[in-house]
């Protein structure tokens, strides 16, 4: 079974009232005045004003959730429009920064052979000698000659 919803609790409350109260008019309007000094009327009557009170916190509750969206709302939109400015902010910064050179502190296995030698390899290549030849020349691997030749000018 579905939880119940403030809504539709307080309509149920107040539908309680309501037949409570056509109830009473109903004993009074019988001229039942020994009913009005009874114990079930005064729990009636202790009933109705506990369902009155249960109906106006609802509401509030209601009216309170509603307040609280809002400001809710409202934090939100404030924060999305601080992380657009930071998002700015943070493009222009990067458009200020130099370029970073790509290991620009020097690390990690240098180079076998010098941008010379590594053109002297692809005129071999271009000249018509085989893969195996030039690695045997520059003494190194055929793999490693590969790599040179279809290597992209950085």
């Amino acid at each position: 079974m579905a939880k119940e919803t403030q809504k539709a609790k307080i309509a149920r409350l107040e539908q309680q009232n309501e037949e409570l109260y056509k109830y009473i008019q109903k004993l009074m309007e019988n001229g039942e005045n020994s009913f009005l000094n009874s114990p079930t009327y005064n729990q009636m009557q202790r009933e109705i004003e506990m369902l009155k009170a249960a109906a106006k916190v609802d509401e509030l509750a209601i009216k309170n959730g509603r307040e609280l969206r809002g400001r809710q709302a409202a934090i939100i939109e404030n924060l999305q429009n601080e992380l657009k400015q930071a998002k700015e902010e943070i493009k222009v910064l990067k458009e200020q920064q130099p370029t970073k050179v790509h290991n620009e502190r020097g690390a990690g296995r240098k180079q076998r052979f010098n941008a010379a030698e590594v053109e002297q390899i692809k005129l071999m290549r271009a000249s018509g000698q085989t893969m195996r030849a030039i690695a045997e020349y520059m003494e190194c691997s055929v793999g490693l000659i590969y790599k040179l030749i279809n290597e992209k000018n950085k």
